[in-house]
């Protein structure tokens, strides 16, 4: 009895998804705001960046346990918008000027988790014209969503 208590208590584990098996404590969820998008269209123009009021730009904070990171974009016109990631080159620390790496782009959403550098500030430009591979939306205002993941 007690050989097929412990096979039934191992298989239910073994079966268990790996999502319910703690995924819950390794994602962290960040938000920002920003209040204009960055001057140009197709990732080209001005990508001036003001972290503390939402200008052109958004700035997140990368724990040093992280590693990946989902990015989605809710703007007020409803539209998926074109945006471009990248992180500072040199760790984070300061308010000093930052030297930014652009890493990639996407339309409204990251497809998958992307690579980062743990303990990097990463900075979400969010453009105001149309993106290039078909990127309809002409962005205003809203909100970017970050998931990061070890």
């Amino acid at each position: 009895m007690r050989k097929i208590t412990i096979v039934a208590v191992a298989a239910a584990l073994a079966s268990m998804p790996l999502s319910q098996a703690g995924a819950a404590t390794r994602a962290r969820t960040a938000h920002a705001n920003y209040a204009t998008p960055a001057v140009g269209a197709f990732g080209q123009g001005a990508g001036a960046c003001s972290q503390s009021n939402g200008y052109g730009c958004v700035v997140f904070f990368v724990r040093r346990t992280e590693h990946h990171v989902s990015l989605s974009i809710r703007d007020q016109s409803g539209r998926p918008v074109y945006a471009t990631y990248g992180q500072d080159r040199q760790p984070a620390g300061g308010y000093g000027p930052s030297n930014v790496s652009v890493e990639g782009d996407f339309c409204g959403k990251t497809k998958r988790p992307v690579a980062i550098k743990p303990g990097r500030r990463m900075y979400v430009f969010v453009y105001e014209g149309p993106g290039p591979n078909g990127c309809p939306g002409v962005a205003t205002q809203g909100k970017v969503t970050a998931t990061f993941t070890r």
